[in-house]
């Protein structure tokens, strides 16, 4: 049945997942002993200076099995810290949040839309015309400093923003993110992003956030999420910081 077939496709991947961290961990312990090889220069067919026999060849090479077990060592130590790279990789690689809204909000005027752009570093245009319609996306990313990781909560996301340029209408938007350094909900991603289209005129409060919502509600709400998850991360920052202290304490004592 399908779902077999499901099940044993799965199961050869993690085989071949398997097989691939082996051999990964087989190509680093040979680039590991090459290293070893090439500490003193041997390979270059050169005299070995003076200090490969006083610190590698008497105390290593000469006793019997020393030289064996420091490879041994050196191998298992390059194969530890190879897996802890690759699995520092696959968690850098996971818990992205891809959110795909459909909005269909009027805008107020394509001026303010482009004042809404002004600060934003484009990095694809696309546009799509045609008889009646003139749809354009456009993706930009936020930008990575203090600033903007206080105002999106966290990790500053990918944008994708899909309009009508020609009946001046909102269709569509796109966050991506890493969810593990953000506490945004995906509420909050959406509003964070119609607060900047309202602030830039380029789109009215009541349109973007429903005819009954006062001036100042939203972003009060906001406001209030962001000092809560500023206030999170001063906390576990002077945790970090009184934990090293305590260290040092100790060590000094």
């Amino acid at each position: 049945s399908n779902t077999k077939f499901l099940v044993d496709a799965s199961a050869a991947n993690e085989r071949s997942s398997a097989s691939l961290s082996v051999m990964q961990v087989v190509l680093a312990g040979g680039f590991c002993f090459n290293i070893v090889d090439r500490i003193a220069g041997g390979t270059l067919n050169i005299n070995q200076p003076s200090w490969v026999y006083s610190y590698i060849y008497e105390p290593l090479i000469v006793p019997p099995g020393i030289w064996f077990t420091f490879n041994m060592v050196w191998l298992f130590a390059c194969s530890y810290a190879l897996i802890r790279l690759m699995r520092y990789l696959a968690f850098a690689a996971s818990g992205t949040l891809t959110l795909r809204v459909t909005v269909n909000k009027k805008l107020k005027s394509i001026q303010g839309l482009h004042t809404f752009f002004s600060d934003k570093y484009i990095d694809i245009v696309d546009s799509d015309t045609e008889a009646e319609t003139c749809i354009k996306e456009v993706e930009w990313k936020e930008l990575d400093d203090e600033e903007h990781e206080y105002k999106w909560l966290g990790s500053a996301p990918k944008v994708g923003f899909v309009y009508d340029y020609r009946h001046k209408f909102v269709l569509n938007l796109t966050f991506t993110l890493d969810k593990k350094k953000s506490v945004a909900t995906e509420e909050d991603l959406v509003k964070i992003l119609l607060q900047d289209l309202v602030l830039a005129d380029a789109m009215d409060l009541r349109i973007a956030f429903g005819p009954e919502t006062e001036e100042g509600e939203v972003g009060r709400a906001l406001e209030i999420s962001r000092e809560q998850h500023a206030a999170e991360a001063k906390k576990k920052k002077k945790g970090w910081f009184s934990w090293m202290r305590k260290r040092e304490e100790i060590e000094q004592d």
